[in-house]
C-alpha cells in the first residue's frame, strides 16, 4: 500500500515516509476476506538497511516525527537476559495504520462534489416544472393560486407587474438593505431571483468589508449591481465559500488538538507501562502471553476500543488458571469488567488452551 507521496513528503519527509511504505509492505490486509496482520516486528538494522539510511539512529529519529504517530506506533518488547539477571529490550513490534489519514484537500474535493450533485438536482427539479407539460397540468391551479399586487414601477410607462408569492422574500430582503419598496418590487419582477440573491450577497459582503464601493450610497450600488450585473471583485468570496473556510480550519484546529491529546495519552501510557513493569518484575513469558492476547483481541474489536480499553494494560501474572490484569484507572476496570469480560477470556482460554478466569487491578 502507498501513501500520497506528493502531500506527506512535505509534511513527513522522504525518510519517514519511505519508512511508512516499508513497513505497510510487511503487513497485509485482504478486504475480501476481512484477513488483516497490521503489525510487524523488524530490527530498526533491518529497517535501516531496507530503505537506505545510514543507520538506526536515523530510523528512531524518523519515528520520533510530530505526525509519525498517525501511521505507526512503536511497542518495546522484553526478554528475560539469565546473564545480566534482567530484562532487556529486544526488537520492537510496528503497529501500521494501512490507510491513510483524510487531508483537507481530500474533505474540500468532496465537499466540491457534493455541491455540484445538489446544484444538479435543484437544476433537474426546476427544469421539470417549467416543462410545457408541466405547465400545461399546472396552468389552471398556478392563475388561482397566484396573489398579485399591482405596483407602479419607478420607470416611464408605469407598467403593471403581478408579483408572485416566491418573490415576495427578494422584496423583503431588498427593502432590508435600504432599497425603496417600489424599486425592490419592480426588481424582483424583472431579474431573475438567484440573480438578485448573488448581487445581495455581493453587497453584504462588501458592506462587511467596509468597501469604498458602498461607503456612499450601498443600495444605490446594490440596485445597480443587479440591473447593470456587476461581477464580483477580486477576492470577493461567497458565504457558503466563507463558512467551508471556517470549518476547514476549525477541523484543521481539532485535529492538531487530538494529535496533541494522542501524544500526551500515549507517553503517559508509556511511563505507565515501564513503571508497572519494573515494580511487579513482569516475567517475560507473562508479558509475551499478554502480547498474543492483545495481538488476538486486536482481531475481534473495533480499533477504538482496543486502543481505549486493552492496549493500556498489562498481565500481572497467570497461575492455576486465573490470570490477574492490570489496568491503570477505575473506569477502565469497570469497562473491562462489565463489557468486554467474555470476549477477553474467550481470546486468552483459546491461546492458553483452557479455561482461565480474569481479575482486572487497577494500578496506579
Amino acid at each position: 500500500m502507498t501513501l500520497k507521496t506528493d502531500f506527506f513528503n512535505s509534511f513527513l519527509g522522504p525518510v519517514l515516509t519511505t519508512l511508512i511504505m516499508d513497513l505497510r509492505d510487511r503487513c497485509y490486509y485482504n478486504p475480501e476476506t476481512g484477513e488483516r496482520r497490521d503489525y510487524c516486528w523488524p530490527s530498526l538494522d533491518e529497517l535501516a538497511g531496507a530503505i537506505g539510511v545510514k543507520d538506526r539512529k536515523t530510523v528512531m529519529r524518523a519515528l520520533k516525527h510530530p505526525l509519525a504517530e498517525l501511521f505507526v506506533r512503536v511497542e518495546a518488547r522484553y526478554r528475560y537476559d539469565p546473564q545480566f539477571k534482567k530484562k532487556v529490550r529486544t526488537s520492537n513490534v510496528y503497529h501500521v495504520a494501512m490507510d491513510d489519514p483524510l487531508l483537507p484537500e481530500d474533505e474540500e474535493a468532496l465537499n466540491r462534489d457534493i455541491a455540484q450533485r445538489l446544484l444538479e438536482e435543484q437544476r433537474q427539479a426546476k427544469e421539470e416544472l417549467l416543462s410545457p407539460k408541466s405547465q400545461k397540468g399546472t396552468q389552471a391551479e398556478s392563475s388561482k393560486s397566484q396573489k398579485g399586487t399591482h405596483i407602479s414601477c419607478p420607470k416611464k410607462g408605469q407598467e403593471e407587474v403581478l408579483l408572485r408569492d416566491t418573490q415576495q422574500h427578494v422584496v423583503v430582503a431588498l427593502s432590508k438593505r435600504g432599497v425603496s419598496e417600489n424599486v425592490a418590487q419592480h426588481l424582483a419582477a424583472q431579474y431573475p431571483e438567484e440573480l438578485i440573491e448573488e448581487k445581495i450577497e455581493l453587497h453584504d459582503w462588501l458592506v462587511e468589508s467596509d468597501s469604498p464601493l458602498v461607503e456612499r450610497n450601498p443600495a444605490g450600488y446594490l440596485r445597480q449591481a443587479i440591473e447593470d450585473n456587476y461581477a464580483p471583485p477580486q477576492g470577493f468570496k461567497t458565504t457558503a465559500q466563507r463558512q467551508r473556510e471556517a470549518e476547514e480550519k476549525l477541523h484543521e484546529q481539532t485535529r492538531w488538538e487530538e494529535i496533541l491529546a494522542e501524544r500526551e495519552e500515549h507517553h503517559k501510557a508509556t511511563d505507565w507501562r515501564a513503571r508497572v513493569l519494573s515494580e511487579h518484575q513482569i516475567l517475560p513469558q507473562t508479558q509475551e502471553l499478554w502480547d498474543q492476547v492483545q495481538r488476538e483481541l486486536s482481531n475481534r474489536m473495533t480499533r477504538a476500543t482496543h486502543q481505549t480499553y486493552i492496549h493500556n494494560t498489562l498481565l500481572l501474572l497467570e497461575k492455576d488458571g486465573v490470570a490477574q490484569v492490570a489496568v491503570s484507572n477505575e473506569l477502565t476496570k469497570e469497562w473491562l469488567t462489565a463489557r468486554l469480560y467474555k470476549v477477553v477470556q474467550t481470546a486468552m482460554s483459546d491461546i492458553l488452551g483452557q479455561q482461565v478466569e480474569l481479575e482486572f487491578k487497577v494500578v496506579r
